[in-house]
């Protein structure tokens, strides 16, 4: 069960977002740059849906042009 569903189950409201944990890397602690590649998030791993709306939303913000910050994140 991931976190974010152990904390649905109690009725807790968190901010967890996928992080790419392939990402996790000396080389990329202070990143600062475009989002990460869709293979640092591990989409092979999560459920079907999960990985459609992962990927939806990776889209979406890289489309925007929002920063990853590695640093704002952790």
């Amino acid at each position: 069960m991931s976190l974010a569903q152990i904390a649905k189950s109690f009725n807790i409201e968190n901010g967890k977002r996928d992080f790419p944990r392939k990402f996790t890397q000396s080389r990329f602690f202070d990143y600062e740059g475009p989002i990460p590649g869709d293979e640092y998030y591990g989409l092979d791993n999560k459920p079907a849906q999960k990985r459609k709306d992962l990927k939806v939303f990776l889209e979406t913000e890289r489309s925007s042009g929002r920063v990853f910050n590695s640093i704002d994140v952790l």
